[in-house]
């Protein structure tokens, strides 16, 4: 997983499920926002404790993980769809089962084993917290049975006292653990009768019913329903990148528009005068249309071809050390919170320094974590990896923080 992928995506009309072969700059751009939620979450820690107006100044572009997750959620529609694009077709050849078994050997085994390494660390800090040996605050009791139940079973997303216990970014792999049943059940279908544009229409609608008609506390909003429509940007944005020209307007947006959209949508979602009190899917919706476009472009740009020639954007994202980051980017997503989480409570009764603290987790913890993730991905990932390189497995979308 470490060496670069290529720069193609492969797929044949015989075996259109088979997830396509990675594109160089899928890896670099997860690679990259994974490590923007690891320093997210090292200055989370650290945002209560007053650093001063200049820290603060300083530190406000560490303050949007949570668009990470919208990132990651559209390349996963992405890459699932892209295959099936190329082939012509709207089903999985396959059937439900097969397309399954690989979802689950591709998620499940590390999510597992990041689960038992967080309800260890809990565990500890717990027993540690009640003989005084950490501070940061009180260690919830977050390992009684239904919230363990919970997170095994994956619906711990859909009661908020269950959704951030044990290891809070995990919240995000059960939620698309379940889109990944609305995608051939539900998505699917509504794309080969209404169109991929419709079916985003569509998809964002339905999933807002709950929040627009219900009570807050019934309406799972914290579970983020509308990253199905996001996953279905995703779907058209496969569609538009297999179709090449041959589908005006869609295939002639990013040309037209391209920079100036991403750059907007992003920008409004993360504008400091963007409304507090604005209902949340409207920033992840400008970041899922901008992160669309962007992925539009990148690979019309990659299947140009000229490495010598390639846009700015094309060389950091197909960097050698961007690519690698994306190889560790689901297990590094797994396991960085809680021992971020634990460094931070042992340092914060032995370090007065607010600033101290949060260059510890910086540019001490987020090394270690490189480290961590590197022997957790060889020892509870790699081995359930498909290698072979023309259906290399689609990486999970590793969805960031809240």
């Amino acid at each position: 997983m470490m060496s670069r992928p290529s720069g193609r995506c492969e797929t044949t009309a015989a075996q259109p499920d088979a997830p396509c072969q990675h594109l160089a700059f899928l890896d670099g751009l997860r690679g990259i926002a994974a490590l923007y939620v690891v320093i997210f979450h090292a200055y989370y820690f650290t945002r209560e404790i007053d650093l001063g107006p200049a820290a603060e100044i300083a530190t406000l572009w560490m303050n949007y993980g949570h668009y990470a997750v919208d990132v990651f959620i559209v390349l996963s529609g992405f890459c699932l769809m892209l295959p099936l694009a190329r082939a012509g077709v709207d089903e999985l050849p396959n059937g439900f089962g097969s397309y399954l078994y690989r979802r689950a050997r591709r998620i499940l085994p590390p999510y597992y084993a990041a689960l038992a390494m967080s309800a260890a660390l809990v565990y500890a800090g717990q027993a540690m917290q009640r003989h005084g040996q950490v501070g940061g605050g009180q260690i919830n009791d977050a390992l009684t049975p239904d919230i363990v139940l919970s997170h095994i079973f994956m619906v711990h997303n859909l009661d908020f006292t269950w959704a951030h216990r044990i290891n809070t970014p995990l919240w995000s792999v059960a939620t698309e653990w379940q889109i990944y049943f609305v995608f051939p059940l539900a998505l699917l279908p509504l794309r080969r009768r209404l169109g991929s544009a419709a079916t985003v229409g569509v998809a964002l609608v339905v999933s807002l019913l709950p929040w627009l008609l219900l009570p807050e506390e019934r309406s799972f909003y914290w579970a983020y329903p509308w990253f199905v429509a996001l996953f279905a940007m995703g779907m058209l944005a496969a569609r538009v990148v297999a179709s090449g020209e041959a589908h005006p307007p869609l295939a002639r947006w990013p040309r037209l528009f391209g920079w100036p959209v991403i750059l907007l949508c992003y920008g409004l979602a993360c504008l400091p005068c963007f409304p507090y009190d604005a209902p949340e899917w409207i920033a992840d919706v400008l970041v899922g249309i901008g992160t669309t476009y962007l992925v539009i472009m990148c690979a019309r740009r990659a299947r140009r071809g000229d490495a010598g020639r390639r846009h700015l954007s094309m060389r950091l994202l197909e960097s050698r050390w961007a690519v690698g980051l994306g190889g560790l980017s689901y297990s590094l997503y797994l396991i960085h919170n809680p021992i971020q989480q634990a460094i931070f409570r042992l340092a914060s009764g032995r370090i007065a320094s607010p600033h101290a603290l949060l260059l510890l987790q910086i540019f001490v913890t987020t090394p270690l974590l490189l480290a961590a993730a590197y022997v957790f991905h060889r020892m509870f990932e790699r081995p359930f990896l498909n290698h072979s390189p023309a259906q290399r497995e689609v990486r999970p979308a590793m969805a960031a923080t809240r």
